[in-house]
């Protein structure tokens, strides 16, 4: 098991994860985002595969199964689960359902269709890493 060094954004994940139903981690590749949001996850989808990307795409509501709350890995690569988390939220509202990663990698907006937001937080390795 590799160590983990605690970093300046895991409280603030663990406040808003109390707080709402979704978060969005952002930044750029390699930075520690997914093995942060791993810490807090009960279950994860990651969406860093070809085969997975395509298994996604074809069928998006199955990347919503799993344990609460559940990570979703890389969600741009699936536009339409912006849609569905937020319609699934709609539906049933409970705070920390969903924790949802996502690279710099741009988003085709064009396949989004809902237009609320959610709330996010940038991650910045360089700034959170507590040696």
């Amino acid at each position: 098991m590799k160590k983990y060094y605690q970093r300046l954004i895991d409280k603030q994940l663990e406040r808003k994860l109390h707080s709402i139903g979704c978060i969005l981690v952002s930044g750029p590749k390699f930075c520690g985002k997914t093995t942060t949001c791993e810490r807090f996850a009960k279950s994860e989808t990651k969406l860093i595969t070809t085969n997975a990307i395509r298994l996604g795409r074809a069928d998006p509501q199955s990347c919503l199964i799993g344990e609460e709350p559940h990570l979703i890995d890389e969600w741009q690569k699936v536009p339409e689960l912006w849609n569905l988390i937020k319609c699934d939220l709609d539906d049933d509202y409970q705070f920390g359902k969903y924790i949802i990663t996502g690279s710099t990698t741009p988003v085709d907006t064009k396949e989004i269709q809902h237009s609320g937001a959610i709330p996010s937080v940038a991650f910045e390795a360089e700034k959170q890493a507590n040696p």
